[in-house]
């Protein structure tokens, strides 16, 4: 083992010493490079084998390797915390994506404050939360609200941190409140994130804060009317037709056919 290890590593490996089999890791004590992260990593894979509820096909280099790159990246404590948050893994590839999403928005340990929540849960709060302190100076409350709605009528994550980047970048120093008004209008009018309604919203966010909240309400107004407007296909009249007139005898008589016909002529 390393002689010149802190007391804080040799405490760590203490605490996790009895969760691994003593076979395993007197052989890692003998044997290893690297003893310290070796039994870290070994405590993980015991970890993982526990909680995971597929077992079938998983193979048991997968987990070393995702155990390996737990301990490599975030050490024992956020490793141990991502595992509180779940109650148990059912999908590994999954909860490898919550592994690769918290090194690389780089997740800190207070940022997981969910236990024993599903793996869609735990995705969700830690976006909300990386979101969240993309901008300063606004009710961390109603905008984390606002997020998880936005989350939930089709907005990514990665067109919210596109939204935060460019908001970050106007020189107005109201861009924080300008910002939390216009998800206000996103939300109470439900636009759809479509490319051209958020090519829109980005390039509106280029310009003065001070227009942002008028050309959003703009924008909001195009798409909700766009979305209401639709040419009815020629099946959907025959229905509201017959629907509306059944009590035409005659109607049964024409066929879909000749209505059909008829539609398209007047169309």
């Amino acid at each position: 083992m390393n002689n010149g290890a802190s007391f804080h590593e040799c405490y760590e490996t203490i605490k996790i010493l009895d969760k691994i089999d003593f076979e395993i890791a007197y052989r890692i004590l003998l044997n290893s490079n690297d003893a310290f992260v070796s039994l870290k990593t070994k405590y993980l894979t015991v970890i993982i084998k526990q909680r995971l509820l597929n077992k079938n096909g998983t193979s048991c280099e997968y987990i070393e390797s995702l155990a390996l790159k737990m301990i490599s990246k975030f050490g024992l404590d956020i490793s141990q915390k991502l595992f509180d948050a779940l109650e148990n893994i059912n999908n590994l590839a999954e909860f490898e994506n919550i592994v690769n999403f918290a090194k690389e928005n780089k997740i800190k340990l207070s940022d997981i404050y969910v236990k024993k929540a599903t793996i869609p849960v735990l995705k969700r709060t830690l976006e909300i939360k990386f979101l969240g302190g993309r901008i300063k100076g606004i009710d961390r409350l109603k905008l984390g609200t606002y997020l998880d709605s936005l989350l939930d009528q089709s907005w990514t994550f990665e067109q919210l941190h596109d939204f935060f980047n460019i908001v970050n970048e106007s020189n107005s120093q109201d861009r924080a409140r300008y910002s939390i008004f216009v998800l206000e209008i996103i939300l109470h009018y439900k636009i759809f994130p479509k490319k051209e309604n958020y090519d829109k919203i980005s390039t509106t966010l280029k310009n003065s804060a001070e227009s942002w909240l008028k050309e959003i309400n703009k924008i909001a107004v195009e798409a909700t009317f766009s979305d209401r407007i639709r040419v009815k296909t020629s099946r959907e009249l025959i229905q509201e037709f017959e629907s509306g007139n059944s009590h035409i005898k005659n109607l049964k008589n024409l066929g879909e056919e000749k209505l059909r016909s008829l539609i398209e002529k007047i169309k």
